[in-house]
Parts: structure tokens; C-alpha cells; sequence
């Protein structure tokens, strides 16, 4: 399923069924001190606005230590950050009410360990930070968002910007829950309500933590996740052609029942006396590229030119490009290493003439928008050599090329051509 984001949505009830407004701070003379900071036995009673233990900014006091918290303090402007939410098609479903964010976030993370989605997602980033010594942050539910909305952004305080932040409550699309509340912190009187986005896109964060109690124990039924990971990943078996010499090779994948797809994990096989692992990074696998009731496929080529077999995994396409994950062989440690750089280039052709690669991706307007470049590899650097760009200007209806080379001196140097719509048909 591809979600894409949708509109203003009703949002998740607000607790008591009432409007979160601006919350003053309730100062109760009482014989019972609570304890400002879980690091040491200070005892402070703080306002909305106060500066908290960690360097934040108090934007909620409960008036009680009831669930093991008083207060909430936002983390520093200085901390936010821009992340996936992440469990872009696993149903996890969180809670949008205030005292919910701790254990949202606990829940998150262990889904995101359970499923080995390990690149840098919202809850997991926050789960990880320590400022000044504190390391108990969360991301906010629905509400407690909400609340930083009303009592900081919109009081001029805490240095948010006018963009949409996350929470770590889920928004549900028929049964499954795969999509996550944000809310847009917009400069008007009003906010937007919340929006639902696809846990795939990018939004700020700005971690929160609780004080003011002894935090009592979560005791979350992870019961969900627990079903066994089979030891060994399911695998196939394919050929590959070495200089026309076929090697037997072993793919190991796992199969994602939400989502329905096969991913890749890795490859094995043996080559000139050698065994060879392709360990391919977790947030690249290649999804439908193998499976038993799929296709897939694996290049073998040599891509930077030093007469050594070099192999490319097929890893998705688009309407106009193709996308592969490139491992090249180090003679020196006799492996094949995975290249990121060149893995992040669609569409390569290998021209061993003039030993480049060169790549060329239609952009619009029937091929009249495009993007074409040449890299050659300079002492094991992958560099551009020459780029060609044309684009489309609405206003003027012309078209822009913009052409780069790299000079004989090293240096880059760029023209701009303008041309029109019959300009470029006369060429064909």
C-alpha cells in the first residue's frame, strides 16, 4: 500500500472532551515536596515557562505526582531534528492522550527492533538522546503536542519553527494502524487540528520528558512482537555469470506480511577460491527483487574499470529510472564492499570506451526535460565529469540547459543555453 498525505482530518478526542488552552501553573501549598529533578533531591515547584531540569522549557503541570509525574518539560530548541516516523507499513497502534508519550515511544522502538528497521526514525532518535545528563525523553502523544502548541509556540516561547512536528500517536486507515498524528505549529490563533501523514515522510521532532515522581514501571504487553524470528533467513538459489563463467549464488531474504514484500538481506557465493558475503544495509534493501513467487536481478559488471567483477543487485525503478545496490571488489582485501555513493546514482551504463558510466533520466515533456552526466573514477574517487541538465521555464515557456565540465585545471565550469519548444523538435 503507498499512502500519500491527506488532508485535515478530524483529530484524536482531547481528554475530558475539552479544549486544551493555555495551562496555569497550579502552585498548591501542600506538605508533600516533589521532587524537581529525578537526578538529585531538589525541590522546586515550576511554572509554565520556567526553565526545567534539563535545560528545557515547563509546558504542562499536572497539579498532582499521580502516574509517577508532575510536569512536562520540552527539550531545547537547539535538539530538534527532521525524521521519519518510521513502521511505514507495520500497523502499531498508540495512544493521542496526555501520559501517553513514554509509553507510545517504548512501544515504537521495540516494533522498529522487532521488524530490524534500524535507520534513524523519530522515537528510536529521541529514545537515544541525553542532554545535560538526562536521558529520559520521549516523543510527545497527540495532546502533549498539542499542549507545547497552545502553551509555548503560541505564547512566542521555546523557539519552534511554523512546521510540522511529530507525535507519536497513530492515526488508523480502515484496520490498520500505519499512519501518525503531526501537528502543523503555524503562526495563526487557531493551529490546524493535527494532520494524519504517511510514517514515511519528514517532520520535526522536539523531544519531551516527565518529572516530578518516582516514574513508575511501563509494563507494556509487547506480547504482539514476540512471535519467533526464524534463525536462518528463508533463501534461493541463483546464477550469476562472472565473464562468462556461471557462479551459484545464495540469496537470503525475509518476507514482510504487512507490507507484502520480499526484501534481500544478503548474498553468498563462492569465486576464485574465495566465499563472498554481500551484506546489503538495512535501509536499502531491495524489496520484490526475490522471493519465491518473484523476480529479481543481479548485474555483473565492472563498474570501476581495474579488470575485476563488480556486482549490482536490482533494488526498485521508477517511471523513468532504475535503481541497484552496487557492491565493489576491493583486490586488496579480495571483497566486495558495499558503494553507497554509486548506489545513490539511477540508471548506470557502463561504457567501457571510454571507461565512464554514464546516466540519463527523462524528466518530463516527452524527453525534453532531462538530466544527463559522465563520472569517471580518478585514483578510486568517483567524480563528475560532465553534466547536462534541461529544464522547463512556465513563465517564459522555454527551455534551460545548463551544462557543466570538469577542465582539464580541475575546475568546474558551467553555461546556460535557452531554447524553445521548436527549437529542440527541429533537432530530432
Amino acid at each position: 500500500m503507498i499512502i500519500q498525505r491527506i488532508g485535515k482530518i478530524f483529530p484524536p478526542p482531547r481528554k475530558n472532551g475539552a479544549s486544551l488552552r493555555l495551562v496555569t501553573a497550579i502552585i498548591a501549598i501542600t506538605a508533600m515536596a516533589f521532587t524537581a529533578c529525578t537526578k538529585n533531591s531538589e525541590t522546586k515547584i515550576y511554572k509554565i515557562g520556567d526553565t526545567g531540569p534539563a535545560g528545557g522549557i515547563i509546558f504542562y503541570d499536572k497539579g498532582n505526582a499521580d502516574g509517577g509525574w508532575r510536569y512536562l518539560e520540552a527539550a531545547p530548541a537547539s535538539s530538534e531534528f527532521s525524521a521519519e516516523w518510521g513502521l511505514a507499513y507495520f500497523s502499531l497502534k498508540t495512544d493521542p492522550e496526555i501520559g501517553t508519550g513514554r509509553r507510545n515511544t517504548a512501544l515504537i522502538v521495540a516494533a522498529l527492533n522487532k521488524i530490524r528497521e534500524t535507520a534513524g526514525r523519530a522515537a528510536r532518535l529521541v529514545d537515544d538522546m541525553n542532554i545535560n545528563g538526562f536521558d529520559d525523553w520521549f516523543l510527545p502523544s497527540w495532546n502533549e503536542l498539542d499542549l507545547m502548541y497552545l502553551n509555548l509556540h503560541k505564547q512566542g516561547l521555546g523557539g519552534f519553527k511554523n512546521a510540522d512536528y511529530w507525535s507519536s500517536s497513530s492515526i488508523s486507515y480502515g484496520d490498520d494502524a500505519i499512519g501518525a498524528y503531526n501537528m502543523f505549529f503555524d503562526g495563526d490563533d487557531t493551529g490546524d487540528g493535527g494532520s494524519g501523514y504517511a510514517r514515511y515522510q519528514i517532520c520535526l521532532v522536539r523531544a519531551v520528558r516527565s518529572f516530578g515522581g518516582e516514574a513508575e514501571p511501563l509494563n507494556i504487553d509487547l506480547s504482539f512482537l514476540e512471535e519467533e524470528t526464524p534463525a536462518q533467513a528463508p533463501q534461493v538459489a541463483h546464477n550469476a555469470i562472472f565473464k562468462n563463467q556461471i557462479i551459484p549464488m545464495t540469496v537470503f531474504y525475509h518476507y514482510d506480511d504487512d507490507g507484502g514484500y520480499y526484501f534481500t538481506e544478503k548474498i553468498t557465493f563462492d569465486y576464485n577460491g574465495d566465499n563472498h558475503t554481500l551484506d546489503i544495509p538495512e535501509d536499502s534493501y531491495p524489496y520484490n527483487s526475490i522471493g519465491e513467487d518473484s523476480t529479481y536481478n543481479i548485474a555483473v559488471d565492472d563498474f570501476n574499470f581495474d579488470g575485476y567483477m563488480d556486482i549490482a543487485i536490482y533494488n526498485g525503478s521508477g517511471n523513468t529510472t532504475f535503481w541497484y545496490n552496487y557492491f565493489i571488489y576491493d583486490t586488496k582485501g579480495k571483497r566486495y564492499d558495499y558503494n553507497e555513493e554509486l548506489s545513490g546514482l539511477p540508471n548506470i551504463f557502463v561504457n567501457e570506451e571510454t571507461q565512464t558510466l554514464n546516466l540519463h533520466t527523462n524528466d518530463g515533456h516527452a524527453g525534453l526535460m532531462y538530466t544527463s552526466s559522465d563520472y569517471k573514477w580518478i585514483n578510486g574517487k568517483l567524480t563528475l565529469m560532465r553534466t547536462d541538465n534541461q529544464d522547463y521555464d512556465p513563465d517564459r515557456d522555454i527551455y534551460i540547459l545548463t551544462s557543466g565540465v570538469l577542465n582539464n585545471n580541475g575546475v568546474w565550469e558551467e553555461k546556460k543555453q535557452q531554447f524553445t519548444e521548436a527549437q529542440l523538435l527541429e533537432e530530432f
